[in-house]
């Protein structure tokens, strides 16, 4: 288990004046209900609340039911950077790294802590058993999930550039210099290093419930690593980096690319799949499941393959952004902006569209039949249940 560690009375100092602060903020579950919108910031939850309409019928279109409002901490001037649905939790971090960590049931706030300066770059969280793993550029803050009690606190050997992935008591980040790295919790440092031919910003990604992590360097290198050793099991290359987080299966990797091409790689000897060209370079990540990968190619808009032949199966041409969900033969599209539409699976034709105010994020707990969580930019998450 991690040693103890105790903060150097500075911090300390900042996070009780950071605690006595927020706590005006309004924090605890409310009711939703209904106000105009608008861009100034909110600094109460009943304010928060009014500039962030409930939209219930809007939901309702799309599938789901309003079944509660909870309001994360989200200093004046910052914004939502992370949500993260962690089981019977729910973690938020802001732009001035304030974290919030919520009961998923209830909505009630549990803890609120500014883990460090708002000029310190953060790659949000991730839950191991009663911790909350918290990764900055340099350091890896170790919380009780329940209470927010710091357990401990770990120095990176190099400077961060992607949020974590966990096997075991390894956490693999990318990281600034071409070395990808395997940091041990347990040891306290990088237990191994994979070589790649440029900076890592791409997030690593496991395949399936295997070891197996997949890596995309800035340049468009690929490796496919065992998580706990670092040894190799496949390399390829693209002709450009990564377009969000990669899509994966059980034994293969789905890349939208800069380099006008959706991409799909084998785990074991990193050989390609298929690739399809496009047009123009993606601006959306991709999304895989049972079988298929859904990814928006631009002028030819969101459009579904098989994820074995690359066999394209339809188009929907004005539909963009990417599939955050997906119930029965529907799947839900999101812009990150305002605009959702509601896709028949079977065909690509398109269902419904709304728009959504102030709406930033929306986040399934599972990508299929999953519970739903619309996140706005001043921090009014609502919890949204798949209607019958």
């Amino acid at each position: 288990m991690p040693m103890h560690a105790t903060r150097p009375t500075l911090f300390r100092t900042i996070r009780r004046a950071a605690a006595l602060s927020l706590a005006a903020l309004g924090l605890a579950f409310a009711p939703a209900c209904s106000d105009s919108s608008s861009a100034k910031p909110a600094f109460t939850t009943a304010q928060r609340a009014a500039e962030v309409p409930p939209q219930v019928e809007e939901f309702e279109r799309l599938g789901y039911r309003l079944q509660q409002r909870a309001f994360a901490t989200v200093l004046p001037g910052a914004s939502v950077k992370y949500f993260h649905p962690l089981g019977d939790v729910l973690a938020v971090q802001d732009t001035a790294s304030v974290v919030t960590v919520l009961d998923t049931r209830t909505g009630e706030r549990k803890w609120v802590d500014q883990v460090g300066s708002p000029l310190i770059t953060f790659f949000g969280a991730i839950r191991d058993g009663k911790r909350l793993i918290v990764s900055s550029e340099s350091e890896a803050f170790f919380f009780e999930i329940d209470t927010g009690a710091v357990i401990d606190k770990q120095k990176m050997s190099d400077v961060v550039t992607t949020p974590p992935v966990q096997i075991g008591d390894i956490l693999v980040y990318g990281t600034a210099t071409k070395v990808v790295n395997g940091h041990s919790i347990l040891a306290r440092f990088r237990l191994w290093g994979a070589l790649m031919d440029a900076p890592t910003e791409t997030p690593p990604v496991l395949l399936g419930n295997s070891t197996t992590v997949g890596l995309v360097s800035r340049a468009g290198d690929l490796a496919f690593v065992d998580g706990v050793s670092g040894l190799a099991i496949g390399r390829n290359n693209m002709f450009g980096p990564a377009v969000g987080t990669p899509a994966t299966s059980d034994g293969a990797m789905f890349i939208a690319s800069r380099d006008h091409s959706l991409w799909a790689f084998a785990a074991e000897g990193g050989s390609q799949l298929w690739r399809y060209r496009t047009d123009a370079p993606l601006r959306f990540a991709p999304t895989y499941s049972d079988g298929r990968v859904y990814c928006d190619l631009g002028r030819e808009g969101m459009s579904a393959f098989d994820s074995n032949t690359g066999r394209k199966l339809w188009s929907a041409p004005d539909v963009h952004g990417r599939v955050v969900a997906l119930r029965g033969d529907r799947a839900l599209v999101f812009d990150n902006a305002t605009n959702a539409v509601l896709l028949d699976t079977t065909d690509g034709s398109v269902l419904d569209r709304v728009k959504l105010n102030n709406i930033s994020m929306l986040v399934p707990d599972k990508i299929r039949d999953g519970t739903l969580f619309a996140v706005s930019p001043n921090g009014v998450i609502a919890r949204l249940v798949p209607l019958p």
